[in-house]
């Protein structure tokens, strides 16, 4: 996607900063999360390396993943507006009579493209 697809309400100007702050918060927010589920799930088998341990902090890791995904999608839902969906396209009409006349495209000529000079047709 392009800068202003992602960020529709930064200034003309400031589109690519603004898609640039927004990955750049992303990534943190991913690597923060990530290793504040990695510690739990340390905590949880603590210094024992048996199958079970690991198991359970494993399972601790996911479960915590799961419940703030879950919270992440209830609260999108609450706060987020909703627009109404677009209205579907129309087959034929303007757009379709603009496409058909600028079909087929000319080719350039041969000789255009090898000198990099209008010739007069």
């Amino acid at each position: 996607m392009t800068a202003p697809a992602l960020v529709p309400g930064a200034r003309p100007g400031a589109t690519l900063a603004a898609s640039s702050l927004l990955n750049s918060s992303r990534q943190i927010g991913a690597s923060l999360g990530l290793a504040a589920l990695g510690t739990a799930a340390h905590e949880r088998t603590g210094a024992a390396l048996t199958p079970g341990a690991l198991t359970d902090g494993y399972a601790l890791g996911l479960t915590l993943g799961a419940a703030l995904l879950a919270a992440a999608v209830l609260i999108a839902l609450v706060v987020l507006p909703r627009s109404a969906w677009p209205a579907p396209a129309r087959h034929g009409g303007e757009r379709d009579a603009l496409l058909a006349r600028d079909w087929p495209v000319p080719a350039p000529s041969p000789w255009k493209i090898a000198t990099g000079k209008v010739v007069p047709a």
